[in-house]
């Protein structure tokens, strides 16, 4: 039977057990004093300690956050409650006694930084238990609570912002003194995320205060090591900004804004339009992303993967649909001649790719996904030539780090709820439900999951099973996965898997070409 009480430094706590497996889910230990009252827009501080045994079997709430929209199929049990005491974590252990030192995966959510939570139904990490693996789930600020930085602040704290990021060093510490007590091995910890987990995982990546914490890292969509920090005085203006949209007089006082109601300091806008960006504080980041992370990671081994559609393959409005796709043969061709620029012809690229009508938005997307787009928005890290790049890199700097890089292009039974285009490809975010087998509970319910996406899915949780508890993804009957390096080697990963390695002919070479002209992956 799995531990149901376990003593961690601040108590003893106890944990939920399953009804349908043989493991314990420790649900909201606080890892910090809730971020309330002096402690908002403040680094977290360590929580108090307590007598007797806190009951942990309640899931906490969440960060504050405007939802997405209604046809989302992110809430398939709804949305849970929001409050700013969400400095929680969550651990779920299959470990009979503490001394069974098993692996440990810790997952940081996705939605930027401005959305999201610890416990999404869709990365129900069940049977990555059930693998004999301990998983934490980490809760922490997000969007104006957890990154907006203003003038205010720096003058309390000598710097500002960054708040968010300091919650998910500080769970991740709490990890490495408490995992014990759950089963778990502080020798043996992956990190990982999907999206805006993955900036999360990467900024940790790069920063030194917790190098050796852990020792393999999971990108899904993406790898995020050219993510471009803000300086203070950048950050500090978007925090101006904000204020100024929510009516809020920027010139406020730090008492007065530590008075306001979450309600009052939290614009009912678009998510993309809250502070979500990390900043160089000279605290938590002393230098540029890019070279943090790079003097950071020896000895760290990544498992990077992008979703055959994750790109934004940056078409010009008036070449797209009504649908808002490309669908001409001659939009196509349009749009490619103008970000390919003198490689155009230099690679003849209207014979290299021919498409007809037809195909023109598919192979739109999938070009994106494989190198193709331009650099905007999040594409630095959501195009598979970009993790190619960073595992030939990593050969060189760092020859025994591992490195294998997967392009996720399984494309998903259509919605039954609504009426939507096919997708061309596999969405962003998809692969969630493939990694976490959650898919195979019919989660969501609006996909009419077939038998190759349980094999996919099958695959891929064994895939990931496997580097957390070795640094390796293959074994078994696995598919083979070619481990990244100076042959920049890839696994495509869909009911028919494909491994390649080396530059496969004219148009990998464009792919790689086009990069580096529009990347700073070798600065």
């Amino acid at each position: 039977m799995a531990l149901t009480i376990c003593k961690t430094e601040n108590g003893l706590i106890e944990g939920l057990p399953r009804e349908d497996a043989d493991i314990t889910e420790f649900r909201g230990i606080p890892y910090a004093k809730a971020p309330t009252g002096t402690l908002r827009f403040a680094p977290p501080v360590l929580p108090e300690s307590w007598e007797g045994i806190r009951e942990c079997k309640t899931w906490p709430k969440i960060a504050p956050q405007t939802f997405w929209d209604e046809t989302s199929e992110l809430y398939p049990y709804g949305k849970p409650e929001c409050s700013e005491d969400c400095v929680y974590l969550n651990v779920y252990t299959p470990a009979a006694s503490p001394e069974e030192g098993l692996p440990v995966f810790v997952w940081y959510h996705d939605g930027g930084v401005t959305n999201g939570w610890a416990y999404d139904p869709r990365n129900d990490p069940t049977e990555m238990i059930k693998s004999g693996i301990v998983v934490v789930t980490v809760g922490h600020r997000l969007g104006e609570f957890g990154y907006m930085s203003l003038p205010q602040f720096t003058k309390e704290q000598g710097q500002s912002g960054n708040y968010g990021v300091m919650d998910t060093i500080l769970a991740l510490e709490w990890v490495h003194r408490n995992i014990a007590a759950f089963g778990g091995s502080p020798d043996n910890v992956t990190i990982g995320g999907e999206s805006g987990g993955t900036v999360k995982c990467c900024a940790l990546a790069a920063i030194p205060r917790v190098k050796g914490l852990f020792h393999r890292v999971i990108n899904q969509s993406g790898l995020a090591w050219l993510y471009k920090l803000d300086t203070q005085q950048e950050a500090e203006a978007r925090g101006v900004t904000y204020l100024k949209e929510c009516g809020i007089d920027p010139e406020v006082s730090l008492e007065e804004l530590r008075r306001f109601s979450v309600s009052e300091l939290h614009c009912d806008i678009d998510p993309h339009d809250l502070p979500n960006r990390m900043v160089k504080d000279h605290l938590i980041f002393d230098e540029n992303f890019p070279s943090a992370f790079m003097k950071n990671i020896e000895g760290v081994d990544f498992l990077n993967c992008v979703c055959s559609a994750d790109a934004d393959p940056g078409c010009a409005a008036e070449l797209l649909d009504e649908n808002h796709r490309i669908g001409t043969r001659e939009a196509f061709y349009k749009h490619f001649r103008t970000i390919l620029g003198d490689l155009y012809e230099k690679y003849d690229f209207e014979n290299l790719v021919q498409v007809t009508d037809e195909t023109a938005w598919k192979m739109t997307v999938l070009l994106a996904s494989l190198g193709l787009a331009p650099d905007r928005r999040s594409n630095y890290c959501r195009n598979i030539m970009v993790d190619r790049i960073f595992s030939s890199i990593l050969a060189e700097k760092y020859p025994e780090n591992r490195v294998y890089t997967l392009r996720f292009s399984q494309v998903l039974p259509p919605r039954t709820d609504i009426a939507v285009l096919p997708e061309v490809a596999a969405p962003h975010g998809s692969d969630l439900w493939y990694s976490y087998r959650t898919l195979e509970r019919g989660i969501p319910v609006s996909r009419p999951w077939r038998g190759e996406d349980i094999q996919v899915a099958r695959w891929l949780n064994e895939y990931l099973v496997n580097f957390i508890k070795t640094g390796d993804p293959n074994g078994g009957e696995l598919p083979g996965w070619p481990r990244g390096g100076k042959h920049l080697d890839w696994l495509d990963l869909n009911i028919h898997p494909e491994a390649h390695t080396g530059l496969e002919g004219k148009l990998d070479e464009l792919l790689y070409e086009y990069t580096v002209s529009q990347y700073p992956v070798y600065s």
